[in-house]
């Protein structure tokens, strides 16, 4: 008997994809929706409370286009991290979500964007199981299913069928947000649209966007020519004839008579039409560009001034990120390059670089943190301002004796804390249980604004200092806000109202909201120094420094017809879901053991290994 049981213990396998472990002190607990199933730290249920609606929403009409009706689904939270992030995987199947918001979501909280996107993929794969493919899972179990789904469907339709759903079924999503169509847009408008492989798998010659972009565009555009349920069929073929070698791509040629090429081709011809039309309406106002480098396709993120250099936090597809100084010659040199980062922003003040960057922990991989880093530009030392914690967006105030930033805690909720330079803690204002920030600034009289997502939008609000009562300055109206500075006795900050991203001026002593420039591609990271707006403006070759004069005021009126897609999408899908208040009426939460150590999800006559990428004779 103890033969046989070492046996059976050498041929055992880990899980097929395996995204880490929680730290060992979660108190698990669970709610079961009809339909799915939360499974997380007991602090996180009231903030998942708030998208219950949502969630038995998506139950009904998740998978309406594709005639899909999921039955129950485990959803994995995960609150220990600041990792920003959601998959779907298959055997087991689960949904995880990590519940730290993303700071450049759009204009949609970050768990309406999560469940969303990624109960799509739920669908997706739950349309897989028929036919020869439910005879595979009797034999192999969960596996089979992702198996077939790895064969013959496309990563370009997964996502962009969730981009696309995402789009369809909120007021925000991806398809609406200028950022996300600005990089393929400028590079079809600067030549040609990326070929079918370059797009997919990118491209060692040019800088081209993955799969999810390429994925939207050609999924929106099939669902806008040929019905909104138009890859019901496909995905039903490649399930009950997974046994055929090319199902995915022979329906659609059986629908359309082209392949997936030639779609793709057609579609970006129809994108490539609507932005031309969009960039007729446009007329750019006057700015210069710091000298740069353009052999190479480099984003130069939130530049700063100091003395005659520029500071800036540059990104390339080629080399590690890294903090660089930037001579009127267009001379660079690197002043620090730091750990991985969840977001590209960062500060500076008096030659002090401020930023957060991301630590793992040495033992659980879904326990990771987020901390405050200063750099000293003049003495060339480093120093960490927080312990443990998930923090974001630090900025100095205009003075540079505060520092502002957000910190979301292990419930899910978010806070503001004042600090001085040296990381002592002032003051912490509470966010609203169902906002998420994103930028923050700190005004010369000690009011905090901060930029805010709810169910209703993304507004730009201000904290006043007599109890830190909480009011709208700038309604979103819709659009995403991002990267709020002040000057002065302004606000100056990023918004995609009129489709494309730009700079806009809030005047705090009149009201009066005005546009201060008319980019070609997309305007956004403003800092103001006396009459010069300095900002990173979108090129082919990536954001570059550049700077105008803050009394610009443009008299264009873009149009958005990207948009107009968007919307299309949304009235072929039935309409956006609206969300109810559910927060008196959340159902009963259950403790959920650490015993659940075993789930029987996958079996067969042979053993998969992913490593090798082999099968060998054996019982798994």
């Amino acid at each position: 008997m103890s033969t046989i049981m070492l046996a059976c213990v050498t041929m055992s396998t880990a899980q097929f994809y395996n995204t880490g472990a929680d730290p060992f002190d979660v108190q698990w607990s669970q709610y079961r929706g009809e339909g799915y199933r939360w499974v997380g730290d007991s602090v996180v249920m009231p903030k998942m409370f708030l998208y219950k609606s949502l969630a038995d929403s998506l139950v009904v009409r998740g998978g309406r286009s594709l005639g899909e009706a999921p039955r129950n689904i485990d959803v994995l939270l995960h609150s220990r991290t600041s990792y920003s992030n959601g998959v779907v995987a298959w055997a087991p199947k689960r949904m995880e979500l990590y519940l730290t918001p993303s700071p450049s979501s759009d204009c949609v909280p970050w768990l309406q964007h999560l469940l969303v996107h990624e109960y799509r993929h739920v669908v997706q794969m739950s349309s897989l199981n028929r036919g020869f493919t439910k005879f595979l899972f009797a034999l192999f179990g969960e596996q089979a299913i992702g198996l077939v789904s790895g064969l013959y469907v496309p990563k370009w339709f997964l996502e962009g069928d969730a981009v696309a759903t995402e789009t369809a079924l909120t007021s925000g999503g991806r398809g609406r947000s200028s950022q996300f169509v600005q990089e393929t847009r400028t590079h079809t408008l600067a030549g040609r649209y990326p070929k079918y492989d370059a797009a997919y798998n990118g491209s060692y010659a040019d800088y081209y966007p993955n799969f999810y972009h390429m994925g939207y565009y050609t999924v929106a555009y099939l669902r806008y020519k040929y019905g909104n349920d138009f890859f019901a069929s496909v995905l039903d073929e490649c399930g009950r004839k997974s046994w055929s070698i090319t199902p995915f791509n022979r329906e659609l040629r059986r629908k359309t008579g082209k392949r997936k090429v030639a779609l793709y081709n057609e579609a970006m011809e129809w994108w490539t039409q609507q932005w031309r039309n969009e960039q007729r309406s446009i007329h750019p106002t006057p700015y210069t560009s710091w000298r740069i480098n353009d052999k190479e396709y480099a984003n130069y993120h939130h530049p700063h001034y100091t003395n005659d250099n520029i500071v800036a936090y540059k990104e390339t597809p080629e080399a590690l990120s890294a903090f660089v100084s930037i001579d009127r010659d267009g001379k660079e040199s690197i002043i620090t390059t730091p750990t991985v980062r969840n977001e590209t922003h960062f500060d500076y003040r008096d030659s002090l670089l401020l930023w957060t960057e991301r630590r793992r922990h040495v033992r659980w991989e879904n326990a990771d943190n987020s901390v405050v880093m200063l750099h000293d530009m003049r003495s060339g030392t480093e120093r960490r301002l927080t312990e443990e914690g998930f923090y974001s967006c630090a900025v100095f105030s205009a003075s540079g004796d505060r520092i502002t930033v957000v910190r979301t805690a292990t419930d899910a909720r978010q806070y503001i804390e004042v600090l001085t330079p040296d990381g002592t803690l002032l003051e912490t204002v509470a966010v609203p249980f169902d906002a998420d920030v994103s930028t923050t600034c700190l005004l010369s009289d000690g009011r905090i604004v901060a930029v805010e997502t709810t169910l209703g939008g993304t507004d730009i609000v201000v904290y006043d200092n007599d109890d830190r009562r909480r009011s709208v300055l700038v309604a979103g109206k819709g659009a995403s806000i991002r990267n709020v500075h002040s000057h002065r006795n302004a606000l100056y900050y990023t918004s995609d109202l009129t489709g494309t991203d730009n700079i806009y001026r809030y005047d705090l002593a009149t009201g009066a909201e005005e546009r201060v420039t008319s980019s070609a591609y997309g305007a956004d990271m403003a800092s103001v120094y006396g009459d010069t707006l300095l900002y990173a403006d979108y090129t082919s070759q990536g954001y570059r420094p550049s700077a105008t004069n803050t009394t610009m005021r443009p008299t264009d009126m873009p149009l958005s017809l990207t948009r107009a897609l968007a919307d299309t999408l949304s009235m072929s899908e039935g309409g956006r879901i609206t969300l109810k208040d559910t927060t008196d009426n959340q159902g009963t939460v259950s403790s959920y053991s650490k015993m659940n150590l075993f789930n029987l999800h996958s079996w067969g006559l042979v053993n998969a290994d992913a490593s090798s990428v082999g099968l060998s004779p054996s019982l798994s």
